[in-house]
This record gives structure tokens, C-alpha cells and sequence, in this order.
């Protein structure tokens, strides 16, 4: 009796309801197809993006760079203008227009220093006075005031790098894998 609860499983996808048993098993093994399809997709770098600027070149790209916190809001503006970017070439499948954003200093070493996940949030956040506009700005002051957007011990210049995901393009991507 119960290989033919299996048998009927197999061949008829609305059957596997009938069989309480055996439903927990034909969901565990869904999900773990769908976590492999997951990590391969983001492996290959679907959805994402990412940007790097060497430190050394921000604080002589403006005139606001004399200024308190200069090189910092240099910065933000040219971060969220990347991000502002990137977006616009993002799928959007379903208007699911999310990503998420993480920012970082890297040393002359290649070792991380400071870094910040933003979280998940939607495109209109990073306009205007946007929650990750201010957030972005906050983070770099910070990080200016700490002077970790300066080379630190006659080492070479250090480099923010930010890292944006689409979930949108993820998703698209599982989509088109069936």
C-alpha cells in the first residue's frame, strides 16, 4: 500500500496532498532544490553589482572636499549615484524591485576595515531624503571623523566598495530555470 502512495506521488502532482506522510518530504525536497538553484544563481553573480573607489582620488574630485565631512559627501553622492544607476538596468519581474546594499573599506592590504549592510530596501529610498540616503551619508561621516577614509601608517590608500543585490534579478533568474 505504501509504494503505491509513492507510485501516486510520482505521477500526479495534486496527489501528493492525499498523503500526509510523505507531504513534508516532497516540500523538504522542493526547498532544497530551490536553495541549490539559489546558491548557483548568486555564485554566478546573478543580481550582482558592484563598484569600487580608490579613496585617494574622491577627496580632489569637488570643491566640497574643503569642507567638514567633504571627502565623505563626495563620496555618498557619487555611491548613491552609482546605485541610482545600477538600478535602472536591474529586472524587475513582477514589479519586484528590491536590493540590498552593503558598503566597505578595504585597506591597502586587501583586508576589510569597516563595513555596513543597509539592509533590503526599495529604489525611491535612494533619492531625496531617502532612508538609505541618510543612512549612506551617517556611515561615511563616520567613517571620516574616524579617518578610516584615509590611509592609515604610510600604507597605501585604502578603497570603498560597495555592493549592491537584486533580488529582482535573482528572482527573474529562478523564473527562467523553471
Amino acid at each position: 500500500m505504501a509504494m503505491v502512495a509513492i507510485w501516486a506521488v510520482a505521477i500526479g502532482n495534486h496527489l501528493w496532498r492525499e498523503v500526509p506522510l510523505i507531504q513534508p518530504l516532497v516540500q523538504r525536497l522542493r526547498r532544497a532544490g530551490l536553495r541549490e538553484q539559489i546558491r548557483r544563481a548568486v555564485d554566478a553573480g546573478v543580481g550582482v553589482y558592484n563598484r569600487t573607489w580608490p579613496l585617494h582620488q574622491a577627496e580632489n574630485s569637488s570643491k566640497d572636499a574643503l569642507a567638514p565631512q567633504g571627502k565623505a559627501r563626495v563620496l555618498c553622492s557619487q555611491v548613491l549615484d552609482w546605485c541610482r544607476f545600477a538600478m535602472g538596468h536591474m529586472r524587475k519581474p513582477y514589479g519586484l524591485d528590491y536590493v540590498s546594499l552593503l558598503v566597505a573599506i578595504i585597506d591597502a592590504e586587501g583586508r576589510e576595515v569597516a563595513q555596513v549592510n543597509l539592509g533590503i530596501a526599495r529604489p525611491q529610498e535612494f533619492y531625496g531624503d531617502g532612508a538609505v540616503s541618510q543612512r549612506v551619508e551617517e556611515v561615511l561621516v563616520r567613517w571620516e571623523e574616524e579617518e578610516l577614509l584615509s590611509p592609515q601608517g604610510g600604507a597605501g590608500p585604502p578603497r570603498l566598495v560597495a555592493l549592491l543585490f537584486s533580488w529582482g534579478d535573482l528572482t527573474r533568474e529562478l523564473l527562467l530555470a523553471g
